[in-house]
């Protein structure tokens, strides 16, 4: 695998590679959703198009974002992602400041994976959002791996 990424789409498609989850350069994503990226690019469902934290570390980042991090995915196999919507829905309703936003578009092959928070103090605001997307990291894993959740230092970062 590692010679056809090297040698034949770095090649063929040099404008695709940095949007392509196998280019992905994960120590420049931000680190609020990092995990969250890698994750969904091991699967087989998806692939990621684009993700913002929210911008935290603005002055204004609550003003600017509206509290909202999020990961643009390219649906590949429906049927499961919807599966595993459907879990992370169900996990969201423990959320007390976070809202899981699932927005599609282009008759759903592209879909938004988003988390706002809600009533929630510009201060206590990031730690909530941090907390839903960790919580959602580790369903994935755990519904799609059959892994019991790793800590973030341990996921393997290229």
């Amino acid at each position: 695998m590692w010679w056809f990424k090297q040698a034949v789409l770095r090649t063929t498609f040099p404008d695709a590679q940095a949007m392509h989850p196998w280019f992905l350069e994960y120590p420049n994503l931000e680190p609020g959703i990092r995990e969250l990226v890698w994750t969904l690019n091991q699967t087989d469902m998806v692939e990621t198009l684009s993700s913002c934290e929210g911008h935290p570390e603005l002055p204004y980042w609550w003003e600017d974002s509206g509290g909202t991090a999020y990961v643009l995915c390219w649906v590949t196999r429906p049927d499961e992602w919807n599966r595993l919507l459907h879990r992370l829905q169900q996990l969201a309703q423990d959320w007390k400041h976070v809202k899981l936003i699932i927005g599609d578009e282009k008759e759903h092959s592209e879909q938004w994976l988003g988390f706002q928070v809600s009533h929630a103090q510009p201060e206590s605001a990031r730690k909530s959002l941090d907390q839903a997307i960790s919580q959602a990291t580790d369903l994935i894993k755990q519904e799609v791996f059959a892994i019991s959740a790793v800590p973030r230092r341990d996921v393997p970062v290229e």
